[in-house]
């Protein structure tokens, strides 16, 4: 018989748990039936029954051994639900530590008033219960019922994996550097035996952005296949510095959309998209003497491949540095008075400022 227990790692923190008095265990939110907690497959969950209430359920097939009766006062137990994978699954109950449970454990499908029930194992007077090789439909939700034998009471640990090697898909995010990388773990986490299990692709960079097929192998067991997304959020850092512009002969003055960017650095796009000038006016790049003498704000982007964007935000002020341009008359007439002399004054003079 083969995966019909967790890895040794596991197996060791449920040792530890076992004898620390598992303090952290506490009543679920809820024991309804009708709102069962969700789990994942391969998570180990720690609860009570100390506290559950009776149950409110009908059975369309045969009633489970071992399972919940309806308004039983034995049978107060936990519900959780999951959803089946291909691979047949193991579920095991761990009742044995602090004020531990004599467990029995059950699999149902169907409503809560119209059950049938797949599987219920129990170990009478004894403190675990295992289901073990049970095929489900895959993709399917079924029902995990979990209470005393003879409406003991306690603490218990659950945990339901694949009997079998499977695969889950999953993302990663690159870093600063333009790298992610994922585990074994990560991609066969619903999978009881951990031992031994091999990616065929553990680190990602910025040419792999998208979807990354990676196969997951086991001795003796069939590979299977993980999608692993590979996703970059970095937006590109962009270091801008203050400009003064000034007005030309015309009156006006453009600055470009790269005057103010020092640099323009990205974890994976060398060469992103921009700047570009956002914001502010129509014609935010375009000044006329109006804005001679003061200071605006003005924004430039750049979008990688992904479709991240940076900005910068810098201070441009505008000034006008060309001095006027006059335009003497060729020859002025004067007329000497009866001292033989005149004085010119300056609006006598013919002259354009240009």
């Amino acid at each position: 018989m083969k995966n019909l227990l967790p890895n040794w790692g596991r197996t060791a923190l449920l040792c530890l748990l076992c004898f620390s008095g598992l303090s952290l265990l506490a009543q679920p939110a809820n024991d309804d039936c009708a709102n069962p907690i969700p789990i994942a497959l391969g998570d180990m969950i720690s609860a009570t029954t100390a506290d559950a209430t009776s149950e409110n359920i009908a059975y369309a097939g045969a009633t489970c051994t071992f399972g919940p009766a309806n308004n039983s006062f034995f049978d107060r137990g936990i519900w959780y639900s999951f959803v089946a994978p291909a691979e047949p699954i193991n579920v095991m109950v761990f009742g044995g530590f602090g004020p531990g449970l004599n467990a029995q454990v059950a699999i149902l499908s169907g409503g809560c008033q119209t059950l049938t029930c797949e599987e219920a194992r129990a170990l009478p007077l004894g403190p675990n219960a295992t289901i073990n090789n049970l095929q489900l439909n895959e993709g399917e939700t079924y029902l995990l019922y979990i209470d005393g034998f003879l409406g003991d009471r306690g603490s218990f640990m659950v945990e339901a994996c694949a009997a079998e090697l499977s695969c889950n898909d999953a993302s990663v995010y690159l870093d600063e550097n333009g790298e992610a990388s994922v585990t074994p773990m990560e991609l066969a986490m619903a999978t009881c035996n951990q031992t031994d299990i091999t990616i065929s692709q553990s680190d990602f960079a910025c040419a792999d952005i998208g979807p990354v097929t990676v196969t997951v192998s086991q001795p003796n067991e069939i590979d299977c296949t993980s999608t692993v997304t590979v996703i970059d959020t970095i937006k590109p850092i962009i270091v801008c510095e203050a400009i003064t512009v000034a007005i030309g002969a015309d009156g006006t003055a453009m600055i470009e959309n790269d005057d103010a960017v020092v640099s323009i650095d990205d974890n994976c796009d060398m060469d992103p998209s921009g700047p570009f000038t956002v914001g502010g006016p129509i014609n935010g790049r375009t000044f006329d003497c109006s804005f001679v003498g003061t200071t605006v704000q003005r924004t430039v982007v750049a979008t990688d491949m992904s479709g991240n964007r940076g900005e910068c935000t810098y201070d441009v002020t505008i000034v006008d540095e060309i001095p006027p341009t006059l335009e003497c008359p060729a020859e002025l007439t004067v007329y000497l008075d009866e001292n033989g002399a005149d004085t010119l004054r300056n609006n006598e003079w013919d002259f354009t400022e240009l």
